[in-house]
């Protein structure tokens, strides 16, 4: 009955757009998945587990296709646990499944590492959860080599940003009343002292001078203008 109803909600957004985007407003997925949270370890083995968790990353996969803004759509299955259904959800060893769950498995890590961790909301959940992550989902994905080798890549790529967002890199607004962002530098001087140099790369960070400017590109920015320009860029009015 679970994957019949999801299967519905594909079916009718596959359709039209005004319903799919219904659909979101009204937390489908977060209904969604807070259900299979619940029904995972319950719903008796074979098929009818097999068939609700196939369907629900079936409908999320197609909304990070096709909805209008799949970042919210991607946060709010973080917020409902799809990453710990995602790692938990595949069983181990030889079993014959009526569907491949290794494979959804493997898919919804590489949408998180590759095309959503640079969002400004998806890295600031995951900033607050991934030491959490590690302990509880690290353990269990090591159990099967293939799923262990996408959470490696994900959790490496998971901290690099981290490492990056939390550095030496610190962003915020010079006052109340400035649009821009810059990088709190070190020479001695003041914001009001300078007319700050803004990155033409990410556009985000704006320095006091070009020495300054030259060092930071040569230790570090060179390596976070483009996730900064992605990860906040889009905060920058």
């Amino acid at each position: 009955m679970f994957s019949t109803c999801v299967k519905f909600i594909i079916g009718t957004s596959t359709h039209s757009a005004a319903i799919r985007e219904g659909f979101i407003l009204r937390h489908s997925i977060r209904h969604i998945f807070s259900a299979l949270r619940i029904l995972q370890p319950l719903i008796p083995g074979k098929g009818s587990t097999e068939q609700a968790l196939a369907s629900s990353f079936q409908y999320l996969f197609f909304l990070l296709e096709r909805a209008d803004v799949p970042v919210s759509v991607f946060h709010e299955a973080l917020r409902t646990h799809a990453l710990e259904i995602a790692v938990r959800m595949a069983p181990f060893g030889p079993v014959k499944m009526e569907v491949d769950l290794h494979d959804i498995s493997a898919d919804f890590l590489r949408y998180y590492t590759y095309h959503y961790l640079v969002h400004d909301k998806i890295l600031t959940y995951t900033c607050k959860h991934v030491d959490a992550w590690s302990n509880t989902l690290g353990p269990i994905a090591r159990q099967d080599e293939n799923l262990w080798k996408d959470w490696s890549a994900m959790e490496r790529t998971i901290r690099s940003y981290v490492s990056l967002r939390s550095g030496e890199e610190m962003i915020r607004r010079p006052s109340s009343n400035e649009n821009g962002w810059f990088l709190k530098c070190h020479c001695g001087g003041t914001t009001e002292a300078f007319q700050l140099r803004q990155c033409a790369g990410c556009q985000v960070v704006r320095y006091c001078s070009k020495r300054c400017q030259r060092d930071s590109w040569h230790s570090h920015h060179r390596l976070s203008c483009k996730v900064l320009k992605a990860a906040v860029g889009t905060c920058v009015r």
